[in-house]
């Protein structure tokens, strides 16, 4: 944990340097040094978190995974023909890590408070326990900057590949629905934080939604939806 720790430390510094001084020079070096020691730190873990673990099992021995979407099973192939189990992380830690900054950067001004903040409440989580799903999530949130950017071609086909990873990211094509069709900003956030509330209480995020949507067991795609 010794690395975790010494970052946010790191981060905190650059609070007070740049959110609470505001300061200028070389911010933006300090933002990519984040984004290399958190893709490399998240990228090269071995065996931390527990779907990572399932994940690598499943990797080694694909007779014995289950049913996913078409993307996950295709970047697997790759990653099984060119390289092994620590290329797949490599790349759903850079597109994660990525997606993470280039939302945040594009969504407020204290990009450090923001990163520390996310940093110390949930990004372990998504980085090593909800492997799959925090990959689909990261691509949504840059699906939602593109449609207010009014590049809603482009949040489009970001909607699409974060669904060809994980059914989760039906809640973003929902809400984004909601606005393209001119729902009120407010509306749409009221109710999902609502909706957020209530999936929370639910024992898993992923079976509540795909349970809904397909009246009952996703027949067909087994426990391919878990997390």
């Amino acid at each position: 944990m010794l690395p975790y720790i010494l970052f946010g430390m790191y981060l905190l510094y650059l609070i007070f340097r740049y959110d609470i001084c505001l300061k200028k020079n070389n911010k933006l070096r300090h933002i990519y040094i984040c984004l290399l020691y958190l893709f490399l730190l998240v990228g090269l873990r071995y065996q931390f978190g527990p779907d990572s673990y399932s994940y690598e099992k499943e990797f080694s021995y694909p007779q014995l995974g289950r049913l996913y979407p078409p993307l996950w099973i295709g970047l697997n192939i790759f990653c099984r023909t060119v390289g092994d189990f620590v290329l797949l992380q490599l790349i759903c830690s850079f597109v994660f890590n990525i997606c993470i900054f280039y939302f945040i950067k594009n969504t407020t001004t204290k990009v450090f408070t923001a990163l520390f903040l996310f940093f110390i409440y949930d990004y372990l989580y998504f980085s090593t326990d909800i492997l799959r799903e925090s990959l689909a999530i990261g691509i949504d949130l840059v699906a939602l900057i593109m449609f207010f950017k009014n590049k809603k071609i482009l949040s489009i086909i970001l909607l699409f590949i974060g669904f060809s990873i994980h059914i989760y990211s039906i809640f973003f094509i929902v809400t984004m629905s909601f606005l393209y069709f001119g729902i009120s900003k407010k509306v749409v956030a009221i109710g999902g934080l609502f909706f957020a509330f209530f999936v929370n209480s639910q024992i898993n995020a992923t079976d509540f939604i795909a349970n809904y949507l397909f009246l009952g067991d996703p027949t067909g795609y087994g426990d391919g939806f878990e997390n």
